[in-house]
């Protein structure tokens, strides 16, 4: 499968769980891809970027692959772009001028209480 003929984009920096990303979109019928290669993220109908670990190592990374320009262009473009956990992060910090904004209860203006998952050191 080429990148135009997925749905989905799913961008290997090497920082994230792919697989059952991938496995997630594929079971609600998205055609998806994983690639670490600049040509598929420029050419992508849809990306994701997912991510777990530092900030630091992910910018690094997607500079390796030279894919920080892709991902900003692809945005210009108006692409649809996901980021999960560490990529969304690093989408509106550093890739897509934005602002990351805590969730808000429509009718009161609280903030929602999000649970953590994972682990506490």
């Amino acid at each position: 499968m080429t990148a135009k003929d997925a749905d989905l984009v799913i961008i290997d920096y090497g920082v994230g769980n792919l697989f059952n990303v991938q496995r997630a979109f594929t079971l609600v019928g998205a055609r998806t891809m994983i690639s670490k290669g600049r040509e598929d993220g420029l050419s992508a109908k849809k990306l994701l970027l997912p991510g777990v670990g530092a900030f630091s190592e992910g910018m690094r990374r997607l500079g390796e692959y030279g894919l920080i320009d892709a991902v900003r262009e692809r945005a210009k473009s108006g692409c649809p772009i996901l980021g999960i956990c560490l990529g969304m992060q690093l989408f509106m910090t550093h890739l897509v001028a934005g602002e990351v904004k805590r969730f808000r209860e429509p009718e009161t203006g609280l903030a929602y209480k999000i649970p953590q998952i994972g682990r506490n050191a």
